[in-house]
């Protein structure tokens, strides 16, 4: 069962949060089936979204009720509590409270619309994140950071719930050029906030 909407913004809440005009209120058949309340999947994990979950895509939104997941499409935005995603192409899967971004290829062949996540005072770029709202764990892609007055490039970055990293690849430095001047480069690596 598949919906798509050309629209703007749409927002997700919780059980208790009722009276805003573009949401989909408790009562609404379309959030029971959309598994936005708290449930129990399969595996009898509760599903259960702490802050609603605000979405935007200027080209299309489609919900496939029956997976539980939603793809945004173009200029894509999710936020969620002090999380912020844009990318040009969004899937948030409430199977596993876990939400994918990516960039997408334009007519010429060209990569556009890469991810960009920020929570708080921290943003990262890369090529594709992968975050789960309950856990607070990310695996991130071709990142690139500003950490205080340093940057962080890696292949591919763990993020813990301590705001920590595993990173595997990496490279740190001053230099704002990308890719940097000059560097130290790390096979294994834990950042620590």
């Amino acid at each position: 069962l598949y919906a798509a909407f050309a629209i703007k913004a749409d927002t997700l809440i919780k059980n208790n949060n009722q009276g805003k005009a573009d949401t989909l209120a408790p009562e609404d058949s379309l959030v029971n089936a959309d598994t936005t309340q708290a449930k129990k999947d399969t595996t009898g994990k509760n599903l259960n979204l702490k802050y609603d979950l605000v979405r935007h895509a200027d080209d299309s939104i489609v919900q496939n009720l029956k997976q539980n997941k939603i793809y945004l499409y173009g200029n894509a935005e999710i936020t969620y509590g002090d999380i912020d995603l844009k990318a040009a192409y969004i899937t948030v899967n409430f199977n596993n409270n876990t939400v994918f971004a990516q960039g997408m290829k334009d007519t010429t062949g060209k990569v556009i619309g890469l991810p960009v996540f920020k929570q708080g005072n921290e943003e990262y770029k890369a090529k594709t994140i992968r975050y789960d709202f309950v856990t607070k764990k990310g695996i991130i892609h071709g990142v690139s950071t500003k950490q205080n007055q340093g940057y962080l490039h890696a292949i591919k970055v763990k993020r813990l719930p301590n705001n920590s990293f595993n990173v595997e690849n990496g490279s740190f430095t001053t230099c704002n050029r990308n890719p940097p001047d000059y560097a130290f480069k790390f096979h294994k690596g834990l950042v620590v906030p």
